[in-house]
């Protein structure tokens, strides 16, 4: 197996939801702290296949009801995009619906979220997406 620097550099992550500041300072941490090649992107244009990066993985920012991840993720889904989809969020009440869902996983945006978000992308990455 190869050096986990080998495939790290080759993923890819879309961020959608929220509004345009909140999706770019999320795509900054995720690429400032993981090395990602990371694109911020409305949810329109995600499911309009309008993306300039190759998807390995997507967060979606869940902050309700501007931005509800848990029906994002029932768009991206319809739209046919299988590829592990991480919700972000501050609300853990939602934790639950939202793996009922079937969200690949959830991330409360706590101490030290980021690390842990992007240890969840990494380690999704790696599955096979069974949706």
């Amino acid at each position: 197996m190869g050096d986990m620097s080998d495939w790290v550099s080759d993923v890819g992550v879309v961020v959608t939801g929220a509004e345009t500041s909140a999706r770019d300072e999320l795509a900054s941490l995720l690429s400032d702290a993981a090395g990602f090649t990371v694109e911020s992107q409305p949810i329109y244009e995600l499911l309009d296949g309008d993306s300039t990066v190759s998807a390995s993985a997507i967060v979606v920012a869940d902050d309700p009801p501007a931005s509800d991840g848990i029906d994002l993720f029932g768009e991206i889904r319809d739209a046919e995009l299988l590829c592990p989809v991480v919700l972000a969020g501050e609300d853990t009440e939602r934790v639950e619906p939202a793996l009922v869902a079937g969200v690949t996983d959830y991330v409360v945006c706590d101490e030290a979220w980021v690390e842990e978000l992007t240890g969840r992308i990494r380690a999704n990455v790696r599955r096979p997406v069974r949706d």
